[in-house]
C-alpha cells in the first residue's frame, strides 16, 4: 500500500483514508470544462473496502459499485479532488430549503 501511494502521489490529489485497514484513492486530470478525470483506488484488505464503503456509499460492497461525489475545484496540496457522499466537506455544500 505504502508503495501504491508514492507511486500515485505525484502530480495527482491524493487521500488516504483510516489509519489501519487504509483506503487511498488517487485522481489525475479534470482541469478541463467537463471535468474528465481518472479514479485509482487501492484498499488494503476486505475490511478496509467494507469499512469506506459503509461510511461514504451507505452500505458495504464486494464488487463494481457507482459512487457520487463533488468535484472540488481548488482543493489545497494535500486536499482530496473529490469528496465523497457521508464526508463532511460533502455535506456542508448540502442545503435544505
Amino acid at each position: 500500500m505504502t508503495l501504491w501511494i508514492e507511486r500515485h502521489s505525484n502530480h495527482r490529489h491524493m487521500s488516504v483514508y483510516g489509519a489501519r485497514n487504509r483506503i487511498a484513492i488517487s485522481t489525475a486530470g479534470g482541469q478541463s470544462d467537463d471535468h474528465s478525470y481518472t479514479l485509482d483506488f487501492a484498499y488494503e484488505s476486505t475490511q478496509a473496502l467494507t469499512n469506506w464503503t459503509r461510511q461514504y456509499l451507505g452500505r458495504p460492497v464486494a464488487a463494481a459499485f457507482p459512487y457520487h461525489g463533488q468535484w472540488v475545484t481548488n482543493p489545497g496540496p494535500n486536499d482530496p479532488q473529490i469528496v465523497f457522499v457521508g464526508d463532511a466537506r460533502y455535506n456542508a455544500h448540502i442545503r435544505v430549503v
